[in-house]
């Protein structure tokens, strides 16, 4: 799902309208932005990544597609992983994409009683 927006990704057809004009959340200071995948975890399902579109209202876990003005911090429900980097200068507004993410990502989580959870991603 595109953060901030009830649009789905598997939604046919396939449009790109709604993440070229999301508002991308640049840094006011670095004036970078982070696109970033997150990826929740069903608690009730013990499912991760959480598959429940249900979710989308009811819990954060869903996977979500944002941007955001720093880098944000995986913790023992949620992870991310960045999948592109954007700049905007300052001066001339024109955006700068570095793609992260090039293939297939698959990733796991693994949690043991007393630890934070651990979140591995690889490309396929």
């Amino acid at each position: 799902m595109i953060g901030g927006t009830s649009w789905f990704m598997t939604h046919m057809p396939v449009s790109d309208y709604e993440f070229v004009y999301y508002k991308w959340v640049f840094n006011p200071t670095t004036h970078y932005s982070y696109i970033l995948m997150k990826l929740g975890f069903d608690s009730t399902n013990l499912r991760y990544p959480d598959d429940n579109t249900a979710h989308v209202s009811a819990s954060p876990s869903y996977p979500v597609i944002d941007s955001s003005a720093t880098m944000l911090t995986t913790g023992d429900i949620d992870s991310y992983i960045v999948l592109a980097t954007a700049y905007q200068d300052p001066t001339t507004k024109e955006i700068t994409v570095w793609q992260a993410v090039t293939k297939s990502l698959w990733t796991d989580r693994i949690k043991v009683t007393g630890i934070t959870a651990r979140y591995y991603f690889a490309s396929v």
